[in-house]
Order: C-alpha cells, then sequence, then structure tokens
C-alpha cells in the first residue's frame, strides 16, 4: 500500500493514515462494526448493547469465549480499561468525541462478560458511534502498543514504520475457522508504479488502493480488480476561523467553483460519484436534496461582494490517497475561471500529517465512510480532534447533543437533516466526490468482499482471503 511513513502506527486507537486502519484491522476487533454496505450496525466481540429506557446506562455483553492473541480471556475490566484509555482527560484519542458524554468512572462490570455504561445524557446512538471500529479496538489491561495485542485475526510478529508490518494467523481467532492465511505482510510502497510491478512480479500478492488508471491494465496482466462502492471521500478543507475562509461567501464561492463531472472524469477516471459536499452519503437520514452544481458566475458574484475578487491562495496536498492530488489539478484549473489563482504546494505524506496536520489554511484530505453523526463527532464539533476546518457553529453543535440523545429515530432524522442544512451552507468541506476504490490482485487471490465504507480491501476483510 501507498501512502505510509516513519509516523506509521499499530495503535489499536491512533490510527491516522489509510495504511495505519489496515493494519488495525488486522490486529484488533470493536464491540460493534459497520456493516459492509455502511447502513447498520453489526455486533463484532458484544452480544449485546442494550440501552436503559433512558438510554443514560448501556449494558454491555461480551459474546461468551472471547481470547485476546495471548490466549487470555477478554474480560468487562479489558472492556473498561480499553474505553477508560480513549476517554482519559488528560491524554483523549480520537474516538473521544462521540464517546465525550460516557462517565469516564462510569463503567462497572456486572461480571466477568458484562459492563455496564454510563452516560451523563441520554446517549441514544452509542451503538452507531462506536462503528468507527478502527478507533475503538479492544485491548488487554496493561496494553503496550509496541508490542501489541489485540483479538483480531492476525497478530503481531513484527513492525518496522514507513517499511512493513509482519502479522501470523490468530489460533483463537472468535470466529471459528477464520482466518485462513497463515501470514500477512502489509509492505508501504512509495509510488504507484513500484507497487504495481511488484504485483507483476510476485513479489506482492495484493495493490491495496490503487491508482485508478490502473485498472484497465490489470485486466490485461492476468490480474483482477476488486472495485469498491461509494464509500471513500477526500474533501478540501477550508479552516473557517482564518482569512479568506472567515467569510461565509468565500467559502460558499469555493463550492460553486467546482465541476464535480471534471473531478470524477479526470482525478477517479470514473470510479467515483458526484458529491454534494455533505458526508454520510449512506447515512439512513442522508438528505438526497441537497444538491451543488458548478456556477462560476455565482462564484465571480460572491468573491465579488467578500472583497476577494483575483484571490491568490495556496493548496497543501500529498499523495496520501488515490485521485487526491489529481482532484487538486482540476480545482486548480477550475479556479481560473472564477480569477482565483491557486498554487498546488505538494508534500511527502510524513510531513502531511507532521506538526501541521489540521492547521493548514486550505488543504486535502481523506476519510472512509461513517454515518453522519459519527462523522460529525469526529471532525465537525468544536471538540473534535480531527477538526481540519475549526469549524465552531453554536447550533450545530446544540443540534449534535439534540440528536445524540433523541431515542426516536424519526425524530433524530429531522434534527440530523437541519444539521445537514447548515453545514451544506456554511461549512468548511468541499466533497466534489464519493469515491470508489480499487484493489488489484493476482488471479489466485480470493475472498474480499466488495464494500463501501471507504476502507480497502472490503474494509480489510483479511480474515476472508486465501489463495488458490
Amino acid at each position: 500500500m501507498l501512502g505510509g511513513s516513519s509516523s506509521d502506527t499499530i495503535d489499536a486507537q491512533k490510527q491516522v493514515v489509510l495504511i495505519d486502519t489496515l493494519r488495525v484491522l488486522a490486529l484488533y476487533n470493536g464491540l460493534v462494526t459497520l456493516a459492509l454496505d455502511g447502513k447498520s450496525v453489526e455486533l463484532e466481540l458484544a452480544e449485546e448493547l442494550t440501552p436503559s429506557k433512558d438510554a443514560k446506562t448501556w449494558t454491555v455483553r461480551l459474546k461468551p469465549g472471547l481470547l485476546f492473541h495471548n490466549g487470555k480471556d477478554v474480560t468487562a475490566e479489558d472492556i473498561i480499561y480499553s474505553f477508560q484509555r480513549i476517554l482519559n482527560p488528560k491524554d483523549p484519542l480520537e474516538g473521544e468525541p462521540a464517546i465525550h458524554s460516557l462517565e469516564y468512572n462510569g463503567f462497572k462490570a456486572l461480571d466477568k462478560r458484562t459492563v455496564r455504561f454510563t452516560s451523563s445524557v441520554p446517549f441514544a446512538t452509542l451503538p452507531l458511534q462506536l462503528t468507527d471500529s478502527y478507533s475503538y479496538g479492544i485491548i488487554p489491561v496493561g496494553y503496550d502498543p509496541k508490542r501489541p495485542i489485540g483479538t483480531g485475526p492476525f497478530k503481531y510478529k513484527s513492525f518496522t514504520p514507513g517499511q512493513q508490518s509482519v502479522f501470523t494467523r490468530n489460533e483463537h481467532y472468535y470466529e471459528s475457522g477464520f482466518p485462513y492465511l497463515d501470514q500477512l505482510t502489509i509492505l508501504d510502497f512509495s509510488d504507484d508504479n513500484s507497487a504495481y510491478n511488484a504485483l507483476l512480479t510476485n513479489e506482492i500478492d495484493v495493490f491495496a488502493e490503487a491508482a485508478l488508471p490502473l485498472a484497465s491494465q490489470a485486466r490485461g496482466q492476468g490480474l483482477t480488480a476488486l472495485v469498491s462502492k461509494t464509500g471513500q471521500w477526500t474533501p478540501f478543507t477550508m479552516r473557517v476561523d482564518q482569512e479568506p475562509f472567515k467569510d461565509v461567501r468565500v467559502r460558499q464561492a469555493f463550492r460553486y467553483i467546482v465541476d464535480r463531472k471534471q473531478l470524477v472524469a479526470d482525478a477517479f477516471d470514473g470510479f467515483a460519484a458526484i458529491g454534494n459536499d455533505i458526508f454520510g452519503n449512506h447515512d439512513p437520514c442522508y438528505d438526497s436534496s441537497l444538491k451543488r452544481h458548478q456556477d462560476v458566475d455565482k462564484a465571480k458574484f460572491l468573491l465579488k461582494q467578500a472583497g476577494r475578487e483575483n484571490l491568490q491562495l495556496e493548496l497543501v496536498t500529498a499523495n496520501f490517497a488515490t485521485g487526491v492530488v489529481e482532484s487538486a489539478e482540476v480545482f486548480q484549473q477550475n479556479a481560473k475561471a472564477a480569477n482565483v489563482d491557486i498554487q498546488i504546494r505538494q508534500l511527502t505524506t510524513g510531513d502531511f500529517y507532521g506538526p501541521n496536520y489540521l492547521k493548514w489554511i486550505f488543504a486535502q484530505d481523506f476519510w472512509g465512510y461513517n454515518p453522519y453523526l459519527s462523522q460529525a463527532a469526529q471532525s465537525n464539533l468544536p471538540v473534535s480532534i480531527y477538526n481540519e476546518c475549526h469549524f465552531d457553529n453554536e447550533r450545530y453543535y446544540s443540534l449534535y447533543k439534540a440528536a445524540n440523545s433523541t431515542l426516536d429515530a424519526a425524530k433524530r432524522c429531522e434534527i440530523q437533516h437541519e444539521m445537514e442544512v447548515i453545514d451544506y451552507n456554511e461549512g468548511g468541506y468541499i466533497i466534489g466526490t464519493y469515491n470508489k476504490t480499487v484493489d488489484l490482485m493476482r488471479g489466485n487471490v480470493h475472498g474480499f468482499p466488495e464494500g463501501a465504507t471507504g476502507v480497502a480491501l472490503g474494509s480489510g476483510s483479511f480474515e476472508l482471503a486465501w489463495i488458490s
């Protein structure tokens, strides 16, 4: 896979780039996970999650017979340890904003397999918030991220950041008969050509999230292509607390600048659908009536109103996901028609996600699919760890809190729709496409399913993979 660097990690609850995500999905499990179609919650290590009538407490019961990689039982105390590590007020991890209302000292082991979670307010959406399972990996008490132990289909053997990780089959995996493979090696490659050549010469079996134009070449080389559904999104990010994006008219203008059809065709080789600046496109409550089309005249008008005619701006990017740099080039071209001069500054992935990450005024990023409220918790609230647009809308935040505590699903959808309208009109993301990904593999590799979560290889379904 591409996109790795010396800051790669295999921590169960601290992944940053996509290659980290694949490692985490191989090593760990969450209590629940997102279904491959992105539309529902599926139980993973949990046998049940049951709310009280007011949803201020949840009873979480583990499946029987769960074991860690070292053969130790997974117990209620491990669940408590895992969540308190995320919620640690001195060092909260990336999953903290989505479960912020859980009380740090509100976990109680009811028996070896059962934990009661206590929330300060009704928490109707807890299972949905936990579907981002690569942020909520269950780990044992005393966990050491340098010698990691989880419950996933593979267990740690070795790891060299920026180079490779080697994992071996977990004989204690909770799903009987899986995984099929004895060993999994995840390699960091620096560019598409070297990874593709390694695939052609049998050095590797799978090239995860390959450059999209390679898909047509692969068919003539005895390779197969696994094409996902539209789960990934690679937004342009505008910092709403910095000039020129403090002015909502500039943000709106930039959204009107984009030729979304051209993005689909030129940046993603047709492997994408038009995006409309709202995330959560598979969410049952997603408002599909919100549409955005290119309107250069309107963009010019808004920029003139804002006193930002002939604007010059730097766009910071890196080759951290397929189509990202190409999208930057399309935007640069589109912007000229609105008399906006965009200078592209392309960094290495390591530098992009270094100390200045989340500080860029105008940049790009990538995300896998999450349900709307889960994604909002991660990136669109003032308490979000990855609030890259620095979006801080008081009404939006109050609606989020209301939606999270609303037990009636229909009413929760109504609240979410109002959030989406605010985001559509005032937000800091330009989401021009919802992307498919293409994983290339040798013809003797089987088992990876088609997914819609935006994560390669059927959301990292390594346990299903086999070689004939």
